[in-house]
Formats: C-alpha cells, structure tokens, sequence
C-alpha cells in the first residue's frame, strides 16, 4: 500500500498449486499493440506474476502450456483469428484458463457474445492498472480453485474405481436412500 492509500492486487501464494511443478501462476496476454503488450507485462511483474506476451492469437496457441495454473488476457479485435475466436478455440481444445477481453473498440453485442461464451470479463480500454490486476487476481483465484477441484475429482474416481462390486452395490443403495438393513438384504 502506498502513502495515499491507493494499492495494486499483488500475487498471492494461495494461487500456487501444491504438488504441481510449475505452481506460480502466469498471465498470457495477447495483444497486437507492442505498447500494450510491454505496459501488461510491466504490471504483471509489479504485482509479481509472471508474464509471457503474444502478438496474436496463433502464436499464443503455439506456446500455450495449459498444465500452468493462470488466465489470459486477450484483444478483442486481433488480426487474424480475434480475440472470440481465440475464446472458442480455447474452448474446442477443452482448455479452461479463465479469460479476460479488453477492448478499445468493443461494442455491446462482442461483450455480451464474450461473456456469455463464458469470459471471466469484458473490460474497456483504456483499463486502469489496478482494475486489471484486481481482475487478474480473481481470475487466478478462480483457476486455482477450478484445478483443486478437478484434481479432487479425479482422486474420487480413482477411489471408485478401486471398490469391490460388493461396495459399489452398497454405495448405489446408499445414493438412492435405503437404509442400512435394506443395503444388507
């Protein structure tokens, strides 16, 4: 926090994943501006995140490394595929990092398609620096949380998978409500 009271989200250590190799989170922005894309990657490093920068759509998709917890932050209007392009291929590819569109240009109908193709956010540039990071803060969050909850998941599953017939004969009698001496019979 500075003198005046005014502070930037800063990283937070609940965001890094325990038993992951890469547990720091990172944001991919996507930008064909390079004055944009340096002035995000500025504040990502000063709210300690890490960055990485892409001048379109396609390059992103060629580094991408959806194994990393994070989100992106991505221009509507790219040259090539756009930024809601890149929102359904992201989504074709199964991929859920919580994504952030900006735009200079965008206009009411690209927003609503965004948000209800399940963006995180619609936000207008110019952004303020400390409404994107409080953004990016959330959107951490929410990935690390959609990732704990996967992997718990999948322990469950892996715990299913391990019971006699017997014992999932008992557990489906116990879903559907019988009582202990019904489940017995």
């Amino acid at each position: 926090m500075t003198a005046r009271g005014n502070s930037v989200p800063q990283f937070h250590e609940s965001h890094a994943e325990p038993h992951c190799d890469s547990a720091r989170p990172i944001v991919y922005f996507v930008d064909d501006d390079p004055a944009v894309r340096s002035a995000l990657a500025a504040m990502a490093t000063a709210i300690g995140v890490d960055a990485e920068t892409f001048e379109s759509a396609e390059e992103f998709l060629e580094s991408l490394d959806d194994s990393r917890p994070g989100c992106v932050v991505v221009d509507l209007s790219l040259p090539g595929m756009s930024g809601l392009g890149l929102q359904a291929r992201l989504q074709s590819m199964q991929i859920d990092l919580p994504l952030l569109m900006i735009s200079g240009r965008g206009d009411i109908a690209s927003a609503v398609s965004a948000i209800k193709a399940g963006a995180f956010d619609f936000l207008q540039k110019p952004v303020h620096h400390k409404v994107l990071a409080g953004q990016i803060d959330s959107a951490l969050q929410h990935d690390r949380r959609r990732r704990v909850e996967k992997r718990l998941k999948m322990l469950d599953m892996a715990r299913f998978a391990r019971l006699t017939d017997r014992e999932r004969d008992v557990l489906q009698a116990m879903v559907e409500g019988f009582t202990g001496k019904q489940t017995a019979a």
